[in-house]
């Protein structure tokens, strides 16, 4: 059984490993003299053509991470993993939280993005994630993730959050097949980077959704009541894995 346990263990390091050289090998498509110029003179840096809209955002549904890091541009990817998951890890003994509850069950997954390394790049801006998941039974959508806190120039952001579903759960796979990154206002995100990713250590299962080498995307808006919205295109993506129930 410890022997079993172990290569569970081994398997989902390995899988996570993958997921932190994809972040490693991100390269930078537009000069830092260049984007900082354009910066400096506060053009507006939408790249999305979504920047106008005003529609509500229902506040009510919002779904929180269980737990947020955030790790300057001094830290290597290796580095911010590990740490991410000691502590992760002794937050969950702490607060005692479980992914069963009753007549739910909460999927975890995780979401890590990459902020800018120049000025101005950063936001203080809300930032929701819509994500599109395929399962066996048809497609299902689950909106509002909010990733909480400021991303500061240069950081790498990591949040654990949940995916809740009924028991008893009727479907028996699931895969990422698309999210959709929202920005609030007129602080300006450029962000490089992004990446989902779930495990089920019962089945050794595990699916991931990562952005290509030389992903680069500013949102912006004109207003502070607007938002602007990137969906992704498998053209920026690779989508791997499916994760068992």
């Amino acid at each position: 059984m410890n022997k079993m346990k172990t290569v569970t263990k081994l398997k989902k390091y390995i899988f996570v490993t993958i997921g932190v050289l994809v972040i490693t090998s991100c390269e930078k498509t537009e000069s830092d003299t260049e984007i900082l110029n354009i910066k400096e003179q506060e053009g507006f840096m939408s790249t999305t053509g979504n920047s106008d809209v005003t529609v509500a955002d229902d506040q009510s549904g919002v779904i929180k991470p269980i737990f947020h890091m955030s790790f300057s541009a001094e830290t290597s990817k290796a580095e911010a993993l590990a740490k991410f998951e000691k502590n992760l890890t002794g937050h969950k003994q702490k607060t005692g939280f479980s992914f069963f509850s009753g007549s739910i069950t909460k999927i975890p997954f995780r979401i890590t993005t990459m902020t800018g390394t120049n000025t101005h790049e950063g936001t203080n801006g809300v930032v929701k994630i819509d994500i599109v998941f395929k399962t066996d039974k048809g497609i299902m959508t689950k909106r509002n993730f909010v990733l909480q806190g400021g991303r500061e120039q240069g950081s790498i952001d990591t949040y654990e959050l949940e995916l809740t579903l009924p028991k008893p759960i009727d479907i028996e796979w699931m895969e990422i097949e698309s999210a959709t990154i929202k920005l609030q206002g007129t602080d300006g995100w450029r962000f490089r980077y992004i990446s989902i990713y779930g495990y089920n250590e019962a089945t050794e299962t595990g699916m991931q959704f990562n952005s290509k080498t030389g992903f680069n995307k500013w949102l912006d808006s004109t207003c502070n009541t607007c938002w602007d919205s990137y969906t992704t295109i498998s053209d920026d993506f690779i989508e791997s894995g499916r994760y068992y129930f």
